[in-house]
């Protein structure tokens, strides 16, 4: 989806201002993106691997400069995280989106 829609993506990570549609599917993208980190935890946390878990709680602090229009839709998502009992890994997606470097 990044790819078929790269020059959106693009305009996101500048910081140009984007249509409605262009929100949209900056939303989907990011929502993806959420999806997929979610479900690895999940399985980590279904493993009882501890070793796992810290993986998967360290991928949002992994984050590269290319995925800062991902924290703009992390507020709408977080409450479905907590709801989950992805507590662990909500707190470690607050910690890398308060890092001023993303």
């Amino acid at each position: 989806m990044i790819i078929e829609n790269s020059e959106v993506w693009s305009k996101a990570i500048t910081g140009e201002p984007l249509t409605d549609e262009e929100d949209m599917i900056c939303e989907l993208i990011s929502h993806t993106y959420f999806f997929t980190i979610g479900q690895l935890y999940e399985q980590a946390v279904h493993l009882n691997d501890d070793e796992l878990i810290a993986s998967r709680l360290s991928l949002p602090t992994r984050l590269k400069k290319n995925y800062s229009p991902v924290k703009n839709y992390w507020i709408r998502v977080r409450p479905e995280f907590i709801s989950k009992g992805y507590g662990p890994l909500a707190e470690s997606f607050d910690r890398a989106f308060a890092n001023p470097k993303l």
